[in-house]
C-alpha cells in the first residue's frame, strides 16, 4: 500500500521582509544597496540580494527591490521552511491517516517508520487494517455443537453421527460416549463475549464497561482497551488522551522556533509570527519571533526609524544601525534596529538557529520519547532509544511494567501459563502470546 504524500507548500516570509537591507552584516555577506536610495523597493539604484546571500536552496524570496528570487523546489514531501537563518527543504512526516494505515508499522515518508497502533482480538493487524479471518469447524477441531467463529459470529458443527454418541463425550466439541459436562464463563475465565459451552451449545459471557471492550487489551473473552498511539492519533508533542481513560505523552517533536500548539493548533509544532502591535514597532522590519521578520512601514517625512526612544520606533534623531555583536546574534537575519536587517550568519549542522530556544543564537533540543517503538536519531547527533526495560513491555506507544502475576523473574501464575505477561485462566491456550478459550491453530 503505497503512502500518501504532502503537496509541497512554501513557507515565505511576510512582504517587506527584505525592504532595507544597507546594513552591514555581522559574521555573514554585507546587503549593499545604492547610497542614495538606500536599497528601497521601487527606487532607481536598488540591488537586489541573492539567494546565496539570503542562504536560500528554496522558495520565492523578495529580493528586497520589488522583484521575486525563484531560490529552487521541493520534492513533494517535503517543504521550504526558514530556521531564521536560511531556507532550506525539510522532510515532511506522514501521519498514520496520511500513510492510510489504521494499525501496525507504517512507513512515514521521512526514513522513520510510525506506530499506528493494535487490533483489539481476535482481530490482527494486516497491510494496515485490522481484520478477522473466521475459523471453521474443521481448523478448530470441532465435530459436533455450536462454536464460536474466532470472529464475531457462530458455527454451527452439525450432530453427531454415531448412535449412543453426545456431543462434548470426547472433549469440547467432540463426538464420544462419556458424559458431557458443559462448562461456564467462570470455569474458563471469560467475561465477555461468545463461547462454547464444550458440548453442544454456546455460552453469553456478557458486555464490557466502555472504555473497555471485549478483546481490547488483546485476549480473547476479556475486556481491555489497547491505548492508542501519537503516530496514530498524529500528535506531534504534548498529551492527549489515550483512548483508554489515560493520557499519551508524546513528547517535544518540534524544532524551535517552533513550538507545541504555537501556532494554534493542539498537539503539533508551529509558530505564529508577532504583529508590529505585539512588538511595539513602528516602522522597519523587526523578527516575528518565528525566523522571519515583519513589515511595520515607514515613518512620516522628517522621521527616521530607529531615531526614537526604542529600536524600531519613528524619531528626529539619526538612528545608527546596530551590530551582529552589539545585539549578541550569532545567527539569522534580525533587524538593524533602524529600518533595515543584518544577516548575521548560519550554523553549523545538527545545530540550527534559535535550535536550543534563544533566537538567534545557534544550539539544538534533542527529541523526546513519543514512543516506545522508536529507536533512531535525537535531532541532535546523538541516539534516542525509546525501548522499554525487562520488566516492562510496550502497549500502545507507553512502557508498562509486567504484571505482579507473572512475567517479573522469579513470578509464576497459580491456574494458568505466563503468556505475554499474563497471567491465562484454567484451561486456556497460551497463542502468540495471547490467552485463548481455544486451542491454538496454525493459520
Amino acid at each position: 500500500m503505497a503512502p500518501m504524500r504532502h503537496v509541497a507548500w512554501l513557507v515565505l516570509p511576510p512582504a517587506g521582509l527584505l525592504l532595507g537591507l544597507a546594513a552591514p552584516a555581522c559574521g555573514g555577506e554585507e546587503f549593499q544597496s545604492d547610497a542614495t536610495d538606500a536599497g528601497i523597493p521601487g527606487r532607481p539604484g536598488c540591488i537586489g540580494v541573492t539567494c546565496e546571500q539570503l542562504n536560500a536552496t528554496c522558495g520565492q524570496l523578495p529580493d528586497g527591490c520589488s522583484g521575486v528570487l525563484a531560490c529552487g523546489t521541493c520534492e513533494a514531501n517535503e517543504n521550504c521552511v526558514s530556521d531564521g537563518a536560511s531556507w532550506q527543504c525539510r522532510c515532511v512526516p506522514l501521519t498514520c491517516a496520511q500513510a492510510d494505515a489504521l494499525c501496525g508499522p507504517a512507513d512515514d515518508g521521512c526514513a522513520s517508520v510510525l506506530n499506528c497502533g493494535t487490533c483489539a482480538a481476535p482481530s490482527t493487524c494486516q497491510e494496515g487494517r485490522c481484520r478477522c479471518d473466521p475459523l471453521d469447524c474443521a481448523r478448530i477441531g470441532a465435530e459436533c455443537g455450536s462454536v464460536p467463529n474466532g470472529c464475531d459470529g457462530v458455527l454451527d458443527c452439525g450432530t453427531c453421527s454415531v448412535p449412543g454418541e453426545i456431543c462434548g463425550g470426547d472433549g469440547p466439541n467432540r463426538c464420544g460416549t462419556a458424559p458431557c459436562v458443559p462448562v461456564t464463563c467462570d470455569a474458563v475465565g471469560a467475561v465477555c463475549g461468545t463461547i462454547s459451552d464444550g458440548c453442544e451449545g454456546t455460552l453469553n459471557c456478557g458486555t464490557c464497561t466502555p472504555p473497555l471492550n471485549c478483546g481490547g487489551g488483546g485476549i480473547i473473552n476479556r475486556c481491555g482497551c489497547t491505548p492508542s498511539t501519537c503516530s496514530a492519533l498524529g500528535a506531534e508533542c504534548g498529551t492527549v488522551p489515550d483512548g483508554c481513560g489515560g493520557t499519551l505523552d508524546c513528547g517535544n517533536q518540534c524544532v524551535p522556533p517552533a513550538t507545541c500548539g504555537g501556532s494554534g493548533e493542539d498537539n503539533k509544532c508551529g509558530c505564529t509570527p508577532a504583529t508590529c502591535e505585539q512588538l511595539e514597532a513602528e516602522c522597519g522590519s523587526p523578527p516575528d519571533g518565528c525566523g522571519s521578520a515583519v513589515d511595520c512601514g515607514d515613518c512620516p517625512a522628517g522621521q527616521v526609524c530607529g531615531g526614537g526612544v526604542a529600536p524600531f520606533t519613528c524619531g528626529a534623531a539619526q538612528c545608527v544601525p546596530r551590530t551582529c555583536e552589539e545585539i549578541g546574534a550569532e545567527c539569522g537575519t534580525i533587524g538593524n534596529g533602524c529600518s533595515g536587517l543584518i544577516n548575521c550568519g548560519t550554523c553549523t549542522e545538527p545545530e540550527s538557529c534559535g535550535g536550543a530556544g534563544v533566537p538567534n543564537q545557534c544550539g539544538c533540543t534533542p527529541r523526546t520519547c513519543w514512543d516506545c517503538y522508536y529507536v533512531g536519531d535525537d535531532g541532535c547527533g546523538g541516539t534516542l532509544d525509546c525501548t522499554c526495560d525487562d520488566n516492562a513491555r510496550c502497549v500502545g506507544t507507553v512502557c508498562q511494567a509486567l504484571g505482579d502475576e507473572c512475567g517479573a523473574s522469579g513470578d509464576t501464575c497459580t491456574s494458568g501459563e505466563c503468556c505475554g505477561g499474563v497471567c491465562c485462566a484454567a484451561g486456556q491456550f497460551c497463542c502468540g502470546g495471547l490467552c485463548s478459550n481455544t486451542p491454538c491453530v496454525s493459520l
